[in-house]
């Protein structure tokens, strides 16, 4: 490091000249001193990188919902335990990321509090069906990106699956439009074990 730098940020070079009135205070002025005095040049902001960029809740920066791992599924449907949801297995396309101990990793497509049936599990593949004939594709690609401490939220074709689903099924399910999170998935255990003492 150069003696006119400081902590690896260029500085620039300006002249000083100090002057004080003659001996005989007839306002005249004369140069009795010159020398050179480090200025610290301005530099722009530099550029946050993406991987420290934040995102709002219930929204991924685009950095991260289009970067990472593809992952493809059928959508499987079934009823999750309780019957309260209709629910898309993910547990085969996550089975990689997935943390131990997580129950069936899944997105929810449909909740309510009353429960469903297999009449209403069957009107979701319906449904299904008929979105991947008019795709003529019967699998759906999607990526993830961290949403709070247990969670991942879905990004891609999984997504706009899910969205249309609950805006197709909310009038004869009966259900509140709007009142569901964004499509996710739990990955991971947020609560940590008591020691034994």
């Amino acid at each position: 490091m150069g003696p006119l730098q400081k902590k690896g940020k260029p500085l620039a070079l300006a002249m000083i000249k100090r002057v004080r009135p003659s001996a005989g205070g007839n306002g005249s002025q004369q140069l009795f001193a010159k020398r050179w005095k480090p200025v610290r040049r301005e530099e722009a902001p530099r550029p946050v990188p993406a991987e420290k960029q934040t995102c709002d809740a219930g929204r991924a920066c685009e950095a991260s919902a289009t970067s990472g791992p593809v992952y493809q599924t059928a959508a499987p449907i079934y009823i999750t335990p309780g019957g309260l949801a209709i629910a898309v297995c993910l547990e085969e396309p996550c089975r990689g990321v997935k943390a131990r101990g997580v129950k069936r990793a899944h997105m929810t497509l449909c909740f309510r509090r009353e429960g469903f049936g297999e009449a209403e599990r069957s009107r979701v593949e319906t449904e299904r069906d008929k979105y991947f004939q008019a795709r003529e594709n019967e699998s759906l690609s999607f990526t993830l990106s961290r949403w709070g401490k247990k969670s991942d939220l879905i990004h891609g074709e999984l997504e706009q699956f899910c969205l249309h689903i609950r805006k197709t099924l909310a009038g004869p399910f009966g259900l509140k439009s709007g009142s569901e999170r964004p499509p996710h998935v739990e990955l991971r255990n947020s609560s940590k074990k008591k020691k034994k003492k």
